[in-house]
């Protein structure tokens, strides 16, 4: 009954998170298994109204939205939450995954590399989300300047790097996540919230898996949400 409810409280008071004034730093855990990606081709794709992408069944009941920057030490620490909501509830058709950029650590870095991801998979047909573990991988393993990941990234798409780089040029979604973000008062990275299937989209603020797996699926273990008081 209360699986709705999130407590409307600052993000910033309960989590770690990158924010608009932050370096970025390397040195994060490992980047997920190869297997991750195979998993991800099985499963369908799309965009939103409004551009952003998505992984998962249009169907599923609710949807959980993550502001990231592939710069971001946080958002690095926290992919393998992410890796493992795709594979328990994604994969299952319980939830939505969408992806949303929003430049912290990264800076104009994060815009870059935003706009060769949607050209990748727009314009050339790449998956998204394999480019995405592709981008957290390198930058993982050190490379800094974004054409630099930008050109390792296509070639292990099999893409032409040259047109990618004119592609980005034009590339308008990461203008569009920002506004979303700015909408909602994001001002960090990771920004985890769920979407229900009325529109509702409400800040996540326990984001541990456990926490996710509480919103997500009743029957799962873990403590559920409450409030000490009522909302209208």
């Amino acid at each position: 009954m209360m699986r709705r409810i999130v407590l409307l409280v600052s993000l910033a008071l309960t989590m770690l998170a990158c924010t608009l004034t932050d370096d970025f730093a390397l040195g994060a855990i490992p980047a997920p298994a190869d297997s991750l990606d195979g998993l991800i081709s099985t499963l369908p794709t799309g965009r939103t109204e409004d551009g952003a992408f998505y992984l998962g069944s249009e169907d599923a009941p609710v949807t959980i939205v993550i502001f990231e920057d592939w710069y971001c030490p946080h958002c690095q620490n926290y992919k393998p939450t992410v890796d493992q909501l795709i594979e328990t509830y994604v994969s299952s058709g319980q939830a939505r995954y969408e992806r949303r950029i929003f430049p912290t650590a990264g800076g104009d870095n994060t815009t870059v590399l935003g706009q060769w991801i949607e050209c990748a998979a727009e314009e050339y047909g790449a998956n998204y989300f394999i480019a995405n573990n592709i981008l957290y991988r390198i930058l993982m393993e050190g490379a800094v300047l974004p054409t630099q990941a930008g050109w390792r990234m296509a070639e292990e798409l099999g893409l032409s790097a040259e047109k990618l780089e004119v592609c980005a040029k034009t590339a308008t979604q990461v203008d569009i996540d920002l506004l979303y973000a700015y909408e909602l008062g994001v001002n960090g990275t990771p920004s985890v919230w769920i979407r229900y299937a009325d529109g509702a989209i409400l800040p996540v603020i326990d984001r541990t898996f456990e926490g996710l797996s509480a919103l997500i699926d009743p029957q799962a273990p873990g403590e559920k949400l409450s409030l000490p008081f009522p909302v209208g």
